[in-house]
């Protein structure tokens, strides 16, 4: 296994790739790079505001409010932001906000699309165990309504678009009962894995031959798992220091990173970067530092890594409430 850790000049974060075409964002800005990140230029600016300005002015202030831009996804001649609490729908022709809609919750973890669609589930405390929707809009949509409402989970960990299934995934939590890994088909959702620590996951993975995932189980042992398709089967393949949030493959390797959780069972003073050629065989690439800012205030330390990076040997990724905090990076795949 080779992977090379390079830190870029840039701020913010890496939203998508294809190729050479990079998304990125920094504060309420919006930039794309045509030739593999040597170069951005600006798309527009969400964070006109005062009140935004002040909100997105300093790293700790966006960390403590939760403040900044958290996906983007081309589709059609649009791009679709999540983030500053709203969901802006931008011409790429005009680089102009064609319609904005409220962010139902507090952020989507991760959202995905396929051919048509976009789809994001609800993502927020939910203690009171309220019904939980997902939603699925496209860019000509006037309005964000439910696909589909769900009422054993207490909220949507992901959204993913399995390529070689054509299937939307999902992915919840947090008590056994409440944990899944499933897909929708026909309006309903198929579980695959369910009902213990094992299925309480964030990002899943997606190869020919399986699915490749990490547990979020603050209380017990994080483990990287793989589903085989053609058996049904979940095979343990490396144990973490901590729960894992995002990862991503590129190219038949993977990545996984670990966070920096408040909880005793897990590593409270580093974030790991899980990588593999192969999916068998996993290594610690890179640790980082965790910064000595709160965590219950100013976020737990993580790496932020969208899984939107396809047809490139770079795995662009954030530090985040660690040590190079929102300073971009790339792991070279050789």
């Amino acid at each position: 296994m080779s992977f090379r850790l390079q830190k870029t000049s840039y701020k913010g974060f890496v939203h998508y790739v294809d190729g050479d075409f990079i998304i990125r964002s920094h504060k309420g800005e919006v930039y794309f790079s045509h030739d593999g990140g040597t170069h951005f230029h600006k798309i527009i600016d969400l964070g006109h505001s005062i009140t935004d300005r002040v909100k997105l002015s300093h790293p700790k202030i966006r960390r403590l409010l939760r403040y900044y831009i958290y996906h983007i996804l081309p589709i059609g001649d649009a791009i679709v932001v999540f983030g500053l609490k709203k969901v802006f729908v931008i011409s790429t022709k005009n680089q102009e906000i064609v319609r904005e809609f409220k962010i139902s919750g507090s952020r989507p973890l991760v959202i995905c699309k396929d051919e048509k669609y976009i789809y994001y589930g609800e993502y927020f405390s939910n203690k009171e165990r309220k019904p939980v929707k997902i939603f699925r809009f496209t860019p000509e949509s006037e309005f964000i309504e439910p696909h589909i409402e769900l009422t054993d989970i207490r909220h949507i960990h992901g959204m993913f678009y399995d390529p070689y299934s054509k299937k939307i995934f999902l992915t919840t939590g947090d008590t056994d009962d409440e944990s899944f890994i499933g897909y929708l088909e026909s309006g309903k959702v198929i579980k695959i894995l369910s009902g213990s620590q094992q299925a309480r996951v964030v990002t899943l993975l997606f190869d020919q031959h399986y699915i490749y995932f990490a547990t979020d189980a603050p209380r017990e042992a994080n483990y990287i798992y793989r589903y085989c398709r053609k058996s049904k089967k979940v095979e343990k393949l490396q144990q973490l220091g901590g729960t894992v949030f995002y990862g991503v493959s590129v190219k038949n390797s993977f990545v996984f990173s670990t966070v920096a959780d408040t909880n005793k069972e897990q590593r409270q003073d580093s974030v790991e970067l899980w990588g593999s050629d192969n999916g068998t065989d996993w290594q610690i690439v890179k640790e980082f530092q965790k910064d000595p800012w709160p965590k219950s205030l100013f976020q737990h330390g993580q790496l932020l890594i969208s899984d939107k990076q396809y047809n490139t040997s770079t795995i662009w990724f954030t530090p985040f409430a660690t040590s190079n905090d929102q300073i971009i990076h790339k792991l070279l795949i050789n």
